[in-house]
């Protein structure tokens, strides 16, 4: 893992818990990403966990232990569903629109009654 990957990687981490990336797009081999990933995990003191999905041609990257809100637990799961699925999960920004588009299903008008 080279290191923009990681930063990139570290900054997924921090901001979402996550990181979906295509494996044709990584400078290094899967289980070399891989074990960056935990290794960066162990350095930050955190339990990360890795996946293949879409026939393996997409790396799953998951901060398990971290506290996140039930918006970003759907959206997390759409996201890794349309992987499954054979969607393109990991183009740039798949999760962030997932999570606005969970966000918006979740508004609500509210009225002032007074």
């Amino acid at each position: 893992m080279n290191k923009l990957e990681e930063d990139a990687l570290l900054a997924d981490l921090r901001r979402r818990g996550d990181r979906i990336v295509r494996v044709d797009t990584l400078t290094c081999s899967v289980d070399e990403y891989r074990a960056g990933a935990r290794r960066i995990g162990r350095r930050e003191g955190w339990r990360i966990r890795t996946f293949l999905v879409a026939d393996e041609s997409t790396v799953v990257v998951v901060w398990v232990d971290r506290p996140t809100t039930a918006l970003e637990d759907e959206a997390f799961r759409r996201t890794i569903g349309q992987a499954f699925s054979g969607g393109d999960a990991a183009s740039a920004g798949t999760y962030d629109r997932m999570l606005e588009q969970v966000r918006r299903e979740n508004l609500s008008v509210v009225r002032d009654e007074t």
